[in-house]
């Protein structure tokens, strides 16, 4: 299984280079694949709170993420990763970091899960990967 960080290029003008470089990582994986990381951008409007976000930066970066086949793996803790740590109406909170992965992965880790912790010092908030698979036997009965 291949699993590689992920750290999307922070200027708009070379964001192109982080849908590049999924592209690469598909290609070079025929198998389950995670991919997990600050990928500067988020997917959908609701992955935000405060500011505006450019539809063409999101409709890009979810093109990207449909055209390798990847998905999110469901979170939990914080809703948003990202917080720029300013009040009121200039606070920007967004969703930038996430773990995905394409079918494969999800058929091995079919239980996983992300969970965004509490952010001590920094503006993102850490992420951890936790890979669970299901220990029950048919008829409910656990593996051991």
């Amino acid at each position: 299984m291949a699993c590689d960080r992920f750290y999307g290029w922070p200027m708009v003008s070379d964001r192109h280079l982080s849908w590049q470089l999924l592209r690469l990582l598909h290609e070079e994986c025929d198998g389950p694949w995670v991919c997990m990381g600050d990928f500067s951008e988020i997917l959908y409007t609701t992955e935000m709170r405060g500011g505006v976000r450019a539809q063409w930066k999101m409709n890009n970066f979810r093109d990207a993420v449909n055209d390798y086949g990847l998905r999110d793996i469901s979170f939990e803790g914080l809703e948003f990763t990202y917080d720029n740590g300013q009040a009121d109406d200039v606070n920007r909170q967004c969703r930038l970091d996430r773990a995905m992965a394409n079918e494969a992965w999800f058929e091995l880790f079919p239980y996983a899960k992300l969970e965004h912790l509490l952010r001590e010092w920094s503006d993102h908030v850490p992420i951890k990967l936790h890979l669970e698979r299901d220990t029950r036997a048919r008829g409910g009965r656990k593996l051991f």
